[in-house]
């Protein structure tokens, strides 16, 4: 079989990747990545159709469809052999339903890419679809669609599905459930839809590897030129989305969590999605969403109105698109929301008076932002971006696909065209809020979301046509941050500089800083980070403390955000962050611009004082971002409770509403503030990029304390902590508890309705405190005592063993819910395990005693595995281990988690790999007896209740079980993990 060459894409001359573009005799249209430093290899088949192809009457086809290839084809017929074979050898897989496309994709080892993509081909090739296997991957789809239903964005998509015409796409519940897919003749359909859609003239593929691309090219043609093609297209879309005179319409929707939001969708005639080098919908998304001066966020943010303002595309397929507004209200802005729809359409109106040529210079920062970024590209991970060029590839020439972000055209009639569209004749209107409770007169079919819609009155049409102008409302000034010098202070080295171990050193140990620095030697890019901690014992100290220094970053970052949002668009960003040690400040971006970004926002948090109208407003955000955080979903509430019961000072958000109960004031947010940057601090300081080392010094030190001296230049920092002080955080070591009985190494039982009651554990139960969540949850935590290489090695190889087998046999087997976690952890320098599964059906009991089972089965099949398994195991995770950072904030994020971890031993990661590699099977089983098994275990379970299960919270414990009614009471009764300290000096 041959091939047709097509141009070769265009891509950035910071990229050093090769890449070829090509299009099989079946129709395939492929782009072959060759990079010859990567450790992972990756693919990504895409096959342009999605849900708007299902069959009216079996909702959900395409997405169960994407479930049911991973279980088995007619070569490889084993239910998880492609997935056993990706992460056996240190990959990832996963894959995606959308409205007109289905992505599948993976990472590996690239050593195994070959054997990879023989298994992988045959999702296209021979799926199986057994009897057995559909029956039972039905419930993971009504079990993911069970944890949707709480999703708030999920449920304003579905009443989207009920508004737009009946006889459109987009009317069709997508995810599908247990309801849609019980049909007699569901294997049938599933052979019928492959057969019909899955045809290579519809499909686009990306592959990336070490090897050189005419390889990489033999193996497209050896695995994929025998997809069949039956000259099938995607299926196309109208862009009506509703009927004649349906619009200007208002929906309004009670949500899952406490908040008042606004979203204004227009309908486009159009998808523009060929008119990628005008982008006059990103141009009118750009000024519409503009956050500076002038904006509509400012003036709305002023009125005391709104918190937030994002702009884009809604809903935005090749057939239509819908342009979409979205603010966040406050109380004040929910009672006054048709003021704030007029102030919209206001600004609308602006736009369209000031157009013109005159205003291309707004189009031209847009394009030089862009062209900077495509300059000096930072390089995507291997799966992330094989998945966005199989994309591309549907809907752009290959020539183009690296380059779509660019501009190129300003074209004032398509702007305009945009414009004229945006207004209130063609509005969809959402409002949500939980004022709405029982004032609404639908229900959503599938996710039982309360919603009402009514035609928006013709008086009020009026008002918004007629919206007044207001001076407040003007185009944004030129942005002076966009960076025009980008040279190099460092020869590059490339990645091997890691290999050489080359980490940051220490330049300054004072009482009052450690100050670290490493120059860019690797990435060739025009970039640095500045990352500052302001160590203090103030933050966390007390539940109030913390409220009210979260209350201070938010104002501050509230401001922030309209006073450096042009900071923002041209690459800068910064970043408040409390810790349980103080707060973190980390900016980034170009190092241009760098120094004087980093300066005037330190004058500001030094100047700081609290804003009276934005006061009550983010203290509300504040309070009810507490309130929603008891909404999540259980799995994320019991693994959030399980460091909670384990970890000292951690306060629990009952604990911080607990402080709202007594008037908070601003001067005591405006003394938290100068407080925490200023009194009784210690700084950690990292900074790294193409900056010289003076550069750094002159840089931190211009704003920042670092050393006790007069200098009243600087603004922030200034009486050093002293050492009795400083925060240490402090894990509680539970204490093994005798088991009632000796428990046998048992299988899973054949019904899996039975259970393994599991002894001589610490328990918690919690109710579900969403009223309508069905999920429940189960998380299990094993600690594994204080980090050391060879204990980390241990216990990541553990895990790594029991990954896929635990996903297969709770997930695919058992199918006891949608999401199965299973993870190595470690906070405060102590170590755990986790293994965590949520559940639309079954109570956590149940989930708590199915992973006890299968940990014991595991035990025996551990103790059978052969030599060269055991192997492929450590291979697969030094692959992960090796896997070197692709841009400079991940390995800048890699060196501060040493440095603030007290540790700063940046080649931790080479005494794991040499750890691993001298690990025997033995031990790793003696590890698994001692923290899963023995008597000396020290385990955690949390246990969380839903909807269904929640008379069960109650119900007596196991004999031989800890419960744990009061967590302050029991962290004070426990022993502690000792603190790890480190001679910093000695780095010098």
């Amino acid at each position: 079989m041959s091939v047709t060459f097509t141009e070769v894409p265009v891509k950035s001359p910071n990229d050093r990747r090769e890449y070829r573009s090509i299009t099989l005799d079946n129709g395939i249209k492929a782009i072959l990545i060759s990079d010859s430093e990567t450790t992972k290899a990756a693919a990504c088949l895409c096959v342009n159709v999605g849900s708007f192809a299902d069959p009216p009457h079996i909702a959900g086809l395409a997405h169960f469809l994407e479930h049911m290839l991973f279980l088995g084809t007619s070569k490889y017929p084993h239910e998880n052999e492609y997935s056993a074979y990706i992460q056996n050898h240190g990959g990832n897989k996963n894959a995606s339903t959308s409205q007109e496309t289905t992505d599948y994709y993976f990472d590996i080892d690239h050593a195994f890419l070959h054997g990879a993509l023989d298994r992988f081909a045959q999702f296209f090739l021979g799926p199986l679809f057994t009897e057995t296997a559909t029956d039972r991957e039905m419930h993971a789809v009504d079990s993911e669609h069970c944890r949707n239903i709480q999703i708030d964005a999920r449920r304003q998509g579905a009443v989207f599905t009920q508004i737009c015409r009946k006889d459109h796409p987009a009317s069709k519940f997508s995810t599908g459930n247990l309801q849609t897919l019980s049909v007699p003749d569901l294997r049938e359909q599933l052979l019928k839809f492959h057969s019909t859609y899955y045809s290579a003239s519809i499909m686009t593929l990306s592959i990336l590897g070490r090897e050189n691309l005419d390889q990489l090219q033999n193996w497209v043609l050896e695995f994929f030129s025998g997809i069949p093609s039956n000259g099938c297209v995607s299926p196309p879309v109208s862009s009506q989305l509703f009927e004649p005179q349906a619009l200007p319409l208002e929906v309004r929707i009670v949500p899952v969590r406490h908040f008042r939001n606004m979203r204004l969708m227009w309908p486009l005639r159009s998808s523009y999605w060929d008119k990628w080098r005008q982008k006059p919908t990103r141009y009118v998304s750009h000024l519409l969403g503009h956050e500076g001066s002038g904006s509509l966020l400012s003036l709305l943010k002023r009125r005391g109105w709104a918190n937030s303002l994002e702009t884009g595309s809604f809903r935005e397929t090749k057939g239509y698109c819908v342009l979409n507004c979205f603010i966040t209200l406050t109380e004040t802005g929910f009672e006054a929301r048709n003021e704030v729809v007029s102030l919209v359409f206001s600004y609308l109106d602006m736009l369209r008076r000031t157009l013109g040529p005159d205003k291309q210079w707004v189009y031209a920062e847009e394009a030089q932002i862009a062209l900077n970024a495509f300059n000096f590209k930072q390089q995507e991970e291997p799966m992330d971006l094989v998945q966005h060029l199989a994309e591309e590839l549907i809907y752009y020439p290959p020539k183009d696909i690296l380059s779509t972000s660019l501009f190129w055209d300003f074209d004032t009639d398509l702007i305009r065209e945009i414009l004229d569209q945006l207004v209130p004749s063609n509005l969809l209107l959402y409002v949500v809020a939980k004022d709405f409770e029982g004032q609404t007169d639908r229900t959503e079919k599938y996710s039982s979301v309360p919603f009402a819609s009514s035609k928006v009155p013709e008086a009020t049409q009026q008002a918004w046509e007629h919206a007044p102008e207001s001076q407040d409302l003007y185009m944004p000034r030129p942005n002076p941050f966009i960076p025009t010098q980008f040279g190099l202070k460092a020869p590059i080295m490339g990645l091997e500089v890691l290999d050489r171990r080359e980490y940051p050193r220490l330049i300054m140990h004072t009482p009052l800083t450690n100050f670290w620095y490493k120059e860019d030697n690797i990435y060739g890019q025009p970039r640095a980070r500045v990352y500052i901690r302001f160590v203090t014992p103030h933050v966390y100290s007390s539940p109030r403390n913390f409220v009210l220094s979260d209350i201070g970053v938010n104002l501050i970052e509230d401001r922030l955000d309209e006073v450096f949002y042009g900071a923002r668009l041209a690459g800068l960003e910064v970043g408040f962050q409390l810790v349980v040690s103080g707060i973190e400040m980390k900016v980034s971006g170009y190092n241009d611009k760098i120094a004087i970004f980093l300066k005037d926002i330190a004058a500001f948090v030094s100047q700081f004082q609290v804003d009276s109208v934005r006061f009550p407003v983010i203290q509300e955000k504040v309070q009810r971002d507490y309130k929603n955080a008891r909404l999540d979903q259980p799995i994320s509430i019991a693994t959030l409770d399980s460091i909670t019961c384990m970890r000292m000072n951690r306060w629990t958000n009952d604990e911080k509403l607990a402080v709202f109960e007594n008037p908070v004031s601003a001067s005591e947010v405006e003394r938290m503030v100068h407080t925490i940057f200023r009194e009784d601090v210690k700084l950690d300081i990292l900074a790294m990029g193409n900056i010289t080392e003076q550069e750094a010094l002159d840089m931190v030190s211009s704003v920042v304390k670092i050393a006790p001296t007069p200098d009243a230049s600087v603004v922030l920092g200034s009486r050093p902590m002293p050492s009795s002080c400083y925060p240490y955080n402090r894990m509680v070591d539970l204490p093994p508890l005798p088991r009632t009985s000796l428990q046998s190494l048992i299988p899973p039982p054949a019904d899996a309705s039975e259970m393994v009651p599991e002894t001589g554990i610490y328990s918690r139960r919690l109710a579900n405190l969403n009223p309508d969540d069905l999920n429940s949850a189960s998380v299990i935590t094993f600690m594994c005592g204080m980090e050391y290489p060879r204990a980390n090695a241990l216990l990541t190889l553990a895990v790594e063993l029991l990954l896929e087998p635990a996903f297969y046999q709770l997930r695919t087997v058992e199918q006891l819910g949608y999401v199965v976690q299973r993870y190595a952890s470690c906070t405060d320098n102590v170590i755990s395990m986790k293994i965590a599964v949520q559940s639309g059906t079954k109570d956590p009991v149940h989930l708590e005693s199915r992973i006890w089972a299968f940990l014991h089965a595991f035990r025996k099949d551990l103790g059978a595995i052969s030599d060269e398994d055991f192997n492929s195991s450590v291979q697969s995770l030094v692959v992960k281990k090796e896997e070197k950072p692709h841009t400079l904030g991940k390995l800048v994020h890699r060196f501060w988690t040493h440095i603030t971890e007290h540790r700063a031993d940046f080649d931790r990661i080479f005494q794991e790999i040499k750890e691993l590699k001298t690990l025997t099977k033995a031990e790793v089983i003696e590890f698994y007896d001692k923290i899963i098994l023995s008597d000396h275990r020290k385990v955690l379970s949390v246990l969380v209740f839903g909807k269904a299960h929640r008379a069960l919270v109650d119900a007596p414990a196991p004999a031989g079980t800890h419960l744990i009614t009061d967590h302050v009471a029991f962290k004070r009764s426990m022993p502690l993990y000792p603190v790890y300290t480190d001679n910093i000096a000695s780095r010098l």
